[in-house]
């Protein structure tokens, strides 16, 4: 869809500009839930992996922890989030948010692994020394920061095939989905960072699909058979 659907089908090499996410913007509606565990049941579903996304924000930023499901055909559900305000956060409260998180989406869906911004090596060793202190056997890893665009694309390829939903109350990820432009500014394809959009949110979601790229973007390639009670 959008600038990658003029440049791979039609062979029309048009600058990106604009919203990032034009269709969900203009459908938003088709993509939310609002019960995730109501929703796989409904449609013969099972999640085959719990992965937890942390961007860890600045002084003028939020930080953002986002439970995703993966189920076995690949498709991508955001069951919950967390959003804190980074000027009133410290290396305790910010692990006792995660260890609170990581206790809800384990007792909601099951045992998750968790992926953080590895550019802060500091705090990510004391998520680390939280879950385990807690007796959790959730792994806090890094996450694997792929190029941005490699990202887009897949977040893009899972709107059009209809494989991406959100649970409707993460009202930050949908909005991050909604707001995202590109920098016009740029001769490049750039995802503007500048505050006006929830880039923490983009982040932390796409942290939790890297691990997963590559079966996700082959996914159609594999045949599925749903489970059926």
């Amino acid at each position: 869809t959008g600038v990658f659907y003029d440049r791979y089908v039609r062979g029309l090499w048009v600058p990106a500009e604009g919203l990032v996410y034009q269709y969900f913007a203009n459908h938003t509606e088709e993509f939310l839930i609002d019960d995730p565990l109501q929703w796989s049941k409904e449609n013969h579903k099972r999640f085959y992996k719990i992965m937890l996304g942390v961007d860890f924000g600045g002084t003028k930023s939020h930080t953002a922890f986002k439970a995703v499901g993966i189920t076995y055909d690949w498709c991508v559900v955001v069951l919950d989030e967390e959003h804190i305000d980074s000027e009133t956060l410290d290396p305790d409260k910010l692990n006792g948010k995660f260890l609170e998180f990581v206790t809800w989406v384990g007792a909601s869906y099951g045992e998750a692994q968790a992926r953080a911004d590895n550019e802060e090596s500091v705090l990510i060793r004391g998520l680390q020394n939280t879950v385990k202190k807690a007796g959790l056997h959730t792994a806090v890893l890094n996450a694997i920061k792929m190029q941005i665009n490699d990202r887009i694309k897949l977040t893009i390829l899972l709107m059009a095939q209809k494989r991406l939903f959100i649970a409707r109350k993460c009202e930050h990820m949908i909005d991050a989905f909604q707001t995202a432009v590109y920098d016009p500014k740029s001769f490049e394809d750039v995802r503007l960072d500048d505050g006006t959009s929830d880039i923490d949110s983009l982040d932390a979601f796409e942290y939790c699909l890297e691990p997963w790229y590559q079966k996700l973007i082959k996914a159609v390639e594999t045949p599925y058979t749903a489970l059926r009670s």
